[in-house]
């Protein structure tokens, strides 16, 4: 059932999360890779619908995910304030948003490479490769099950560096005085601002209980 309010929610929550390089990956549809369904085959008969974005579902599978993905941060941070998992409706808007930048990407013709991908997840590995912690929690959680769904994220962070970069050189062209943090302050209110603009045009229904 699609809800207004819940929409209009989402949109305001967009404006101030962003995406970084620890907000990552939607499957992306114009290179052709198929990470969606990789994933998708591994998922339980079960497996709970929270909402759909132009037609493609929000699983518990993707929701389990984005909880154990943001206490293994903190754990890694030793954030110890803040160690739970974050309230489902703020996971849902982050899923949402993921999906919309890899939307946004194929309206702006970029799209991260296979290889980009790999070599962003082998840096990562091997920077972690000697944490206890980390690699006590992905084996608790399955590693090749993290593993996948982390590929499925760097090709949206990589899509979203992408888009920066194409707004950044864009903002040098037409305001070629300005430095580069101002540059990158500028790309980012236009990034944020085509998130949201991405978030309207796709057809997101909210399914309640």
């Amino acid at each position: 059932m699609k809800t207004f309010q819940y929409i209009l929610f989402i949109l305001l929550i967009l404006l101030s999360v962003g995406c970084s390089q620890n907000n990552d990956i939607v499957e992306n549809k114009q290179n052709g890779n198929s990470n969606e369904n990789s994933i998708s085959e591994d998922l339980p008969e079960n497996n709970k619908i929270y909402a759909t974005i132009a037609g493609e579902e929000i699983t518990e599978e993707e929701v389990n995910f984005e909880c154990f993905r943001a206490e293994l941060q903190n754990a890694l941070a030793n954030t110890t304030m803040n160690q739970t998992c974050p309230k489902e409706e703020t996971i849902i808007t982050q899923i949402i948003q993921l999906k919309a930048i890899d939307y946004l990407a194929v309206e702006k013709g970029v799209s991260a490479t296979a290889e980009e991908v790999e070599k962003r997840l082998e840096n990562i590995k091997k920077e972690l490769a000697a944490s206890p912690i980390f690699q006590e929690k992905i084996k608790a959680y399955g590693e090749d099950k993290y593993w996948k769904h982390e590929e499925k994220r760097y090709y949206t962070i990589i899509n979203s560096e992408k888009i920066k970069q194409s707004i950044v050189e864009k903002e040098k062209e037409k305001h070629s005085y300005l430095d580069e943090d101002a540059l990158a302050l500028a790309a980012k209110k236009e990034f944020d601002d085509l998130v949201v603009e991405a978030v309207g045009l796709m057809d997101v229904q909210v399914i309640k209980e």
